[in-house]
């Protein structure tokens, strides 16, 4: 009777162990089966948003913004929408007893030279800067590449966003043009000079005179693949752009390893900007908009506040956070004028390029005391210019202009002196230009 209770109980052991032993390797499938369904689902989210940009027609693959931007400067009006079209810390991990391995991290932890942007706005001198960079062989620029990306919008009736132009830098200081056919073909578009403007270092490569008997010259359709050897060629990038005003757009630019951003600040005397922008949107747009006091529309009032108000706030942020201390440079355009050969060194130290080369000095020689009509001209006696806006307004609009929004304010920050009176506006022997007063302690924007 025993014998057979022992029995019966080894084969109810024996039993539960092959039972359990099922039910392991079953739970083992399944929680493997889970993981690649949840798997599955990361690549469906992403193919998803991918398949929302393929249809815009841009920035298909490879572009990733950070959005650390957003919460870092509370007086930043930046809009705080990015693109990434992998879910943010997402990210896929091999699973136990699967034979997937994390692919190796190629990127490297520093750039191999310079990457550069003049933050700036329309008429306070940005192209005379480009041209300091443009005209330096070491140096890949470009000239308002957004304008490219502002084109393509708006042909589908999409409006110009921020954090997609953002996106467009980042893959344009990395040389990579895998998500830009658009800018590639809008660059191929451009007629000859526009090329040597916009790009220097392609047209080098790809433009050329005319065969003997005509004149001008022609340039070749541009090859993603050879702008990307000629970027790759340059150890430093550096763009102008007037399509950004908000310094904190830049921050993940600023962080990035692969990218170390350094941002040159122009700004310009308001009364200044505001004249030579007048004139500027006259020529381009036919019209006769007169620069008065009384005449003043909305357009020119909501942009004279946004420049005001900008320029203080990327000041501030620029010289009170660490996050972007060493890698900002305020740049005055008045100073620039009075002593161009002196400031470009001072740019050329500051973004890690060394001794301004001789060719572009001599440059700067030629192209500042001289004057070569035209709105968009470079070519100006310097020294004289920066100015001429006093013999161009009356005091009255010249205090109105002082009066929008937060202008006065930002006079004061920039030492730019406000005018007394009618006289005081038309003696150019009495200067309305002030060192930059020193930092001052900010609570507003302690880390």
């Amino acid at each position: 009777m025993a014998r057979n209770i022992r029995c019966v109980l080894f084969g109810l052991v024996a039993v539960s162990a092959i039972c359990l032993l099922l039910y392991g390797r079953r739970s083992g499938t399944l929680v493997k089966s889970v993981t690649a369904v949840s798997r599955e689902g990361v690549r469906q989210i992403t193919q998803d948003k991918s398949n929302t940009q393929e249809e815009l027609g841009i920035f298909s693959r490879g572009t990733n913004v950070s959005s650390e931007e957003s919460s870092s400067c509370p007086p930043c009006n930046r809009n705080p929408t990015s693109i990434d079209p992998v879910p943010n810390g997402v990210e896929e991990q091999p699973v136990v007893g699967d034979d997937s391995v994390p692919a190796e991290d190629t990127r490297s932890s520093d750039p191999p030279g310079s990457r550069i942007v003049v933050l700036t706005s329309m008429r306070t001198g940005s192209s005379f800067i480009g041209e300091i960079f443009g005209r330096n062989d070491d140096i890949f620029y470009l000239f308002e590449p957004g304008l490219a990306l502002l084109t393509e919008l708006h042909s589908r009736g999409a409006l110009f966003l921020q954090p997609m132009y953002i996106d467009m830098l980042r893959s344009l200081y990395q040389c990579n043009t895998s998500s830009l056919d658009f800018y590639i073909k809008w660059l191929s578009r451009q007629p000859p000079l526009e090329v040597k403007k916009k790009v220097p270092r392609i047209f080098d490569s790809l433009c050329y005179p005319f065969e003997t008997g005509r004149t001008g010259l022609k340039c070749d359709a541009i090859p993603a693949e050879i702008f990307e050897r000629k970027c790759q060629e340059k150890r430093h990038i550096a763009i102008k752009s007037i399509r950004i005003w908000d310094i904190g757009m830049f921050l993940s630019l600023i962080q990035d390893s692969n990218v170390k951003l350094k941002v040159i600040h122009l700004v310009r005397d308001p009364r200044g900007m505001t004249a030579s922008r007048v004139l500027a949107m006259n020529v381009v747009e036919n019209t006769f908009n007169k620069l008065q006091a009384d005449s003043f529309t909305d357009e020119m009032r909501s942009y004279l506040m946004e420049f005001c108000s900008y320029s203080i706030d990327n000041k501030e942020i620029g010289y009170y956070l660490p996050k972007y201390r060493d890698n900002y440079l305020l740049l005055r355009y008045e100073d620039m004028s009075l002593d161009p050969e002196r400031v470009t060194q001072l740019i050329y130290n500051f973004t890690g390029l060394g001794a301004v080369p001789e060719t572009i000095s001599k440059w700067i020689a030629e192209n500042t005391q001289a004057h070569r009509p035209g709105v968009y001209s470079t070519t100006r006696v310097s020294s004289q210019v920066y100015q001429s806006w006093r013999t161009k307004l009356d005091y009255k609009t010249a205090k109105a202009i002082e009066n929008v929004g937060r202008c006065a304010e930002m006079m004061e920050h920039f030492g730019y002196l406000p005018v007394r009176d009618e006289s005081h506006l038309k003696n150019l022997s009495s200067p309305l230009l002030a060192p930059i007063p020193p930092p001052r302690d900010s609570y507003r924007y302690q880390p």
